[in-house]
C-alpha cells in the first residue's frame, strides 16, 4: 500500500510541475516568413526562428539583383512555394508555440518545427552565425537534406548568389 501511495504521489507531483505547452491559436498565414496568432485577447506575429526565408531574401535584396531574379525563376517554376506554410498549417487550429530571439519556434508537426521543415524544403537556410544547443543540430540536419536533394534555394545555388550580394552591402 505505501509503494502505491507513493507511486500515486510521484505521478501526482509531476503533472503539477509539468510545464504546460504555450498553445495560441492561427488566425491566418501572410506568407512562409510570416504568420498571424492569438493568445487570449492578444494578436502577434510569429517569423520562423533561426531562419531567412525566400521572403525575406526577396523582400531586402536589390531591385535589379542576381538573387532577386533568381528567386523569381524560381517562383515562376514552382508558385507552390509560396503556399508551403499555408498547406501545412491550419487557421484556426491551436499551435504550441515558443519563444526564441523576438522570432517564434513553432512545432507545426508534433515535435518538428515550422523552421525544420521550411529548411528540408529548401525554402530558407540558417541564419549566418545562428547558434543554438537545441536547434543546430537539427536545422543542420534539414537543411542538408534539402541541399542533398537540390529543393528549391538549393537548386541553382541561389544561396551562394543572395550571400554574396547580401555581403556586399
Amino acid at each position: 500500500m505505501h509503494k502505491l501511495s507513493s507511486l500515486f504521489l510521484l505521478l501526482f507531483s509531476g503533472v503539477l510541475l509539468g510545464a504546460e505547452p504555450n498553445l495560441a491559436i492561427l488566425q491566418s498565414i501572410l506568407s512562409n516568413d510570416t504568420q498571424k496568432f492569438s493568445q487570449g485577447m492578444s494578436n502577434f506575429i510569429c517569423k520562423p526562428y533561426g531562419l531567412v526565408t525566400l521572403e525575406k531574401l526577396y523582400t531586402t535584396g536589390p531591385i535589379d539583383s542576381l538573387c532577386r531574379k533568381n528567386l523569381e525563376a524560381l517562383d515562376r517554376e514552382d508558385p507552390n512555394v509560396r503556399y508551403f506554410t499555408l498547406r501545412l498549417l491550419k487557421p484556426m487550429q491551436r499551435y504550441h508555440v515558443e519563444f526564441q530571439d523576438k522570432r517564434c519556434i513553432i512545432y507545426a508537426r508534433g515535435e518538428i518545427t515550422l523552421s525544420e521543415l521550411l529548411l528540408a524544403e529548401g525554402l530558407a537556410f540558417i541564419k549566418p552565425a545562428f547558434d543554438d544547443d537545441v536547434f543546430n543540430a537539427v536545422f543542420l540536419k534539414a537543411q542538408n537534406s534539402a541541399k542533398l536533394a537540390k529543393k528549391g534555394l538549393w537548386q541553382e545555388n541561389i544561396v551562394k548568389d543572395c550571400m554574396i550580394e547580401s555581403y556586399k552591402e
